[in-house]
């Protein structure tokens, strides 16, 4: 499943979803005077295009509800045979470079989708840190081209060879001098007994 923990000193609340068979959470929060959407999502390996157009249109939905909110979206999405690089648009909106490119004919209808969503809703695909076998597995899309992703010096669990940990850095408030690091929680002082 996917796991999204706000601090209780955060306003915020989680979004219902449509699609219950995608394994995704998306919550609102409220930072100084900006709203964010954070959805995390798992998508797992060979799962048909049918997931990639929910989940495409979930974050439709989603958008919809809330125009003003920055969106940041990270997940899994399970595209071993794509290379994401940096999408670069010139003023008048015109692609100045290729934003994708697919190894194998099984994933290029998916990444398609998710690159149609990208475009469509104004995100960036951000996350630039490959795993152990030179892919990029967990993919960070955003509104916000000011987020900084960062391959993370301290893990919550021994990270495996393809899913390297990841720090966030988001941008908050219209200042532009207040930021908020996205931190990990320590996992040995958990209450289990009541999660």
């Amino acid at each position: 499943g996917t796991l999204i923990a706000i601090s209780k000193t955060l306003t915020s609340r989680k979004i219902h979803l449509t699609f219950n068979n995608i394994e995704q959470n998306f919550v609102h929060v409220k930072l100084q005077s900006d709203q964010i959407i954070f959805g995390c999502t798992y998508i797992p390996p060979n799962a048909d295009l049918s997931i990639y157009k929910a989940y495409h249109e979930e974050v439709e939905l989603v958008k919809s509800k809330y125009p003003k909110c920055k969106i940041l979206l990270m997940g899994d999405f399970n595209l071993p045979g794509c290379s994401w690089k940096n999408v670069y648009f010139d003023d008048d909106d015109s692609l100045l470079s290729d934003n994708i490119t697919i190894a194998n004919n099984l994933n290029c209808e998916k990444a398609s989708e998710l690159m149609d969503m990208s475009n469509f809703l104004g995100l960036s695909q951000v996350n630039q840190i490959v795993n152990n076998y030179t892919k990029i597995l967990d993919l960070v899309f955003s509104t916000d081209s000011n987020v900084i992703v960062k391959k993370s010096s301290s893990a919550l669990i021994s990270p495996d060879g393809y899913h390297p940990p990841l720090d966030m850095l988001v941008m908050a408030g219209n200042s532009g001098g207040s930021t908020l690091k996205l931190t990990k929680p320590n996992f040995r002082r958990a209450d289990y007994s009541s999660i």
